[in-house]
């Protein structure tokens, strides 16, 4: 008994402690990394509560310890010199976090839906923020993201908070889906949210997250018609995707320069000198010339001779991007790739393996989870705290809520 009261006490504390984090995304990064110590401390404290190898969450803890073991090999090969060593502790963070989501979640199945709320709710209120700053500056923004720039965000890179956006959006949508926000006040409060957050992710959101949040989207919708049998749903369901992607366009002035840029952008490919101003064509030469360097490395070069590396493969693609255009992989496959090999690649397979085998079930943790593939597709979420943070949070959050203790979750204020 004694021990049930210590972990519900720490459970709770773990909601304070990943509240605070979450808020300081926009306002302080030593807080995050704060609350990430804080986080793995407490779970250290109650790991005897965890089952490590327990059917289906097996899977997941394997890949996360594969994860762990390449960074960890990457940073003793390099005597934890460098960007090697830096790498541990974020991936050591994150893996922590997670787990401790998986556990302390558990424990407190009430508080689920407020956690939630509390989340969606700081990302509806950077979202107004923003959107205040882009028609205060409406008409220099505008002309800016012509020229592949973005909307500046609070404190936070613009396709990560793009991201983030997409999260609440399917967060919400999951809530109001299961009746979840039992009381017409919360229920209120969790549409007006959505609403904020659909119409500013329209505004601000990167090509990134627009294209994973309606993808993911459509994904989950088929998923959701097709485990209820409910086939025209399907009709349904993708034809208010495009009717609110078509509202969006004709209201949306961001939206309708981002479209024409991306355009601009597609026909620059090929083109020598034009694709140093397109930031889609220069990733597209980020591809190629990560692509050519894991093919050389087969067992990867290591975070620090990442650039090094990466050039390499700039000239032996013969690649007309500029030094200073010269970025990244900026695409987590290929970035473990480069780094850590093809064990690199097959740990992140194994990783979302993992979690489609958690979630086979419910739709609104698979969209999620394919927001997640999707994203990184175009972006490296696994090498920045931000986006190692709320991802590490946010998974086992939907997973709690969706498809673990659905029963126990419904808020009415109580």
């Amino acid at each position: 008994m004694r021990v049930k009261n210590w972990l519900t006490t720490a459970s709770y504390s773990y909601l304070i402690i990943v509240i605070l984090g979450f808020m300081a995304l926009w306002f302080s990064p030593f807080l995050v990394s704060l609350s990430t110590v804080l986080v793995g401390l407490l779970f250290l404290l109650n790991w005897r509560s965890f089952s490590f190898g327990s059917v289906p969450f097996g899977i997941l803890h394997y890949s996360l310890l594969t994860i762990v073991l390449l960074v960890a090999i990457d940073g003793f090969r390099s005597s934890f010199y460098g960007i090697s060593g830096a790498k541990i502790g974020l991936v050591v963070g994150f893996v922590f976090l997670i787990l401790a989501g998986f556990l302390f979640f558990k424990q407190v199945p009430t508080k689920l839906v407020f956690v939630a709320l509390v989340f969606t709710s700081a990302v509806a209120v950077v979202d107004c923020i923003a959107v205040s700053n882009y028609f205060v500056n409406k008409e220099e923004l505008d002309s800016l993201l012509l020229q592949s720039k973005s909307i500046p965000i609070p404190n936070m890179h613009h396709i990560h908070f793009g991201i983030l956006n997409a999260w609440c959006v399917i967060l919400l949508v999951g809530l109001l889906v299961h009746n979840y926000l039992s009381s017409g006040v919360y229920r209120t409060f969790g549409v007006v949210c959505l609403v904020v957050i659909i119409i500013s992710t329209h505004i601000l959101s990167s090509r990134t997250g627009l294209v994973a949040l309606y993808l993911a989207s459509a994904f989950g919708s088929i998923h959701y018609a097709f485990y209820h049998k409910n086939y025209k749903q399907i009709l349904l369901l993708l034809a208010g995707l495009a009717a609110l992607s078509l509202t969006a366009y004709s209201l949306s002035t961001s939206l309708r320069n981002k479209v024409a840029n991306s355009i601009e952008d597609v026909n620059s490919w090929g083109v020598s000198e034009e694709i140093n101003h397109k930031s889609m064509a220069m990733r597209m030469e980020a591809y190629k010339a990560s692509a050519y360097t894991l093919s050389k490395n087969l067992l990867g070069v290591g975070a620090n001779r990442l650039q090094v590396k990466m050039n390499e493969g700039y000239n032996r693609t013969g690649s007309p991007l500029w030094p200073e255009n010269r970025i990244d992989p900026h695409n987590q496959f290929l970035e473990f790739g480069v780094k850590y090999g093809l064990f690199g690649v097959a740990s992140l397979l194994f990783f979302f393996f993992g979690l489609i085998r958690l979630g086979r079930h419910n739709s609104v943790f698979l969209a999620a989870v394919m927001l997640t593939f999707i994203s990184m597709q175009f972006e490296s979420l696994l090498e920045r705290q931000t986006s190692l943070y709320f991802l590490a949070v946010l998974i086992p959050l939907f997973f709690h809520l969706f498809t673990f203790v659905r029963q126990s979750n419904k808020f009415s204020g109580s």
